[in-house]
């Protein structure tokens, strides 16, 4: 309805219909279209419509201008349908004042973006105070060059990658915030993004523009991650604030396992962190136990007066040090033993130290290896990393390790005995772990993410059940740590 269809010729006398607000407003709104945008008028006039059924009492845009007569008069006195009159407005005229008062009273079912847009056309005393500001946070302006590049079909420089990364604008937090801001309507950035990225439909919804499928199909490139559903990037967040995959451990689980999320220079970080977890578990615990079957000697050189170390692979090393414990014994505790029992329990002791020690860095040289080839598919340089190869022999620390722990177990004769040994106990000490932390769990003392692995019995001699004394899951435990260490 426009202003002019509220005149109306009443009687033999003419008689001027007062508008009413919203009518004003509404038309007002047709020489302001460039501010209201996003919005449309009729998108305007549904949602005014819809908050007025939440008004109690007399909805201020259903009042209307006093009659009055050609000459300006008011033939009849006001009615309570009317806008009131007063000194700051004589004729009950609708106002920017009255206007204002109209969407004061309905603010809190509208809006809040179309509220501001609003309240710039109609509130002269705030309009300079409700102006769009510049951006200034570092995370909406880098968001914002993303969107402008994305726009024009433009190519993503490296450095704004990098910036992407470090800001936090391809985690699970801001998609998530991003589905939040379209699919409920909510200002969660600045205007200039958000009324590039979200729209209103016909039905009064919001949706993302086709320029927000565009921005998050981007996104979705530069991270490696197809976009989740709402429930799973809850899932994701929940996980990520909850500081669960902030260890070293937690990093090469979730690269290891396909669920590791790209993140610029902090997958930089993380590489370096590995990196040097391999050096130092080669360094400190790895060729310590290779020396156990390494036999060094020296060859002399009359020609050139020097010395070269070599070394072959033998059982001497760990033979000799088995040699010395057996005669450090007493002449009783060799009565209650023998050297071939005490060998065993070495033999089988370190079988199991260079087992989990090979588990270990096997899966950090995994992790590591496919860190640096998402590092190196983007096109990004990664951090100056500890090496892991040797410059002087090209050959790598990976390769090494390998060849060593082959060598390991063609120099050993009951290795693959030993071996299976080994794993029977490492996997009967998890059963009973995982018994213990489901009783934990099930009184509610911890947290376990993954209920899918089925939990099984410790062992067959006593079995034990989820409510099962603490004490027993306790010294069951204890018990089966006990009898590993005497094997």
């Amino acid at each position: 309805m426009s202003f002019l269809d509220g005149f109306l010729v009443r009687d033999s006398n003419t008689i001027l219909k007062g508008a009413s607000v919203e009518n004003v407003l509404l038309d007002a709104l047709e020489s302001n279209q460039s501010i209201i945008r996003p919005y449309t008028i009729n998108q305007v006039r549904k949602i005014l419509g819809e908050a007025k059924k939440n008004v109690q009492g007399k909805v201020i845009l259903d009042l209307t201008e006093p009659d009055k007569d050609i000459d300006g008069k008011y033939p009849e006195g006001s009615l309570e349908s009317n806008i009131g009159t007063g000194t700051s407005n004589p004729t009950g005229r609708a106002k920017g004042k009255v206007i204002m008062a109209s969407l004061w009273q309905i603010k809190s079912n509208i809006p809040h973006d179309l509220f501001v847009r609003l309240q710039s056309i109609f509130d002269k005393n705030t309009k300079k105070t409700t102006r769009i500001k510049p951006m200034k946070r570092d995370e909406e302006i880098t968001l914002f060059k993303l969107i402008e590049i994305v726009e024009k079909g433009d190519k993503i420089s490296e450095s704004l990658q990098n910036k992407l990364y470090d800001s936090k604008l391809l985690d699970s937090k801001f998609l998530l915030i991003l589905d939040d801001m379209v699919t409920t309507g909510v200002r969660r950035l600045h205007p200039k993004i958000y009324d590039k990225l979200v729209e209103i439909t016909n039905a009064g919804k919001y949706k993302g523009t086709d320029l927000y499928e565009k921005v998050v199909k981007k996104i979705e490139l530069l991270s490696g991650n197809a976009r989740p559903d709402r429930k799973s990037l809850l899932r994701e967040y929940k996980l990520l604030s909850s500081g669960k995959k902030t260890s070293l451990v937690d990093i090469i689980r979730l690269v290891n396992q396909g669920r590791y999320r790209y993140q610029g220079n902090t997958t930089a970080s993380h590489l370096e962190s590995i990196s040097n977890s391999i050096n130092n578990s080669i360094d400190e615990k790895w060729d310590e136990l290779v020396s156990n079957f390494k036999s060094v000697y020296e060859e002399y050189d009359d020609a050139t007066k020097e010395s070269t170390a070599y070394y072959t692979w033998a059982i001497d090393v760990l033979e000799n040090k088995i040699d010395v414990e057996w005669e450090s014994k007493s002449i009783e505790e060799k009565e209650n033993s023998s050297r071939e029992q005490l060998a065993g329990d070495k033999y089988k002791k370190i079988v199991k130290q260079i087992e989990t020690t090979y588990r270990s860095l096997k899966n950090k040289f995994n992790a590591y290896n496919t860190l640096l080839d998402m590092i190196e598919d983007k096109g990004l340089t990664h951090m100056n990393l500890v090496p892991l190869t040797d410059m002087s022999s090209g050959s790598t620390r990976e390769k090494d390790f390998l060849e060593e722990y082959n060598s390991i177990i063609t120099t050993v004769s009951k290795y693959e005995e030993y071996k299976i040994q080994v794993i029977s106990d490492l996997k009967e000490e998890k059963d009973a772990q995982k018994e213990y932390d489901l009783w934990l769990r099930r009184k509610g003392a911890l947290d376990i993410d993954d209920e899918t692995t089925p939990i099984r019995k410790p062992d067959k001699e006593v079995p034990l059940r989820a409510d099962s004394d603490i004490e027993s899951l306790r010294a069951r435990v204890q018990e089966l740590k006990d009898k590993r260490d005497l094997k």
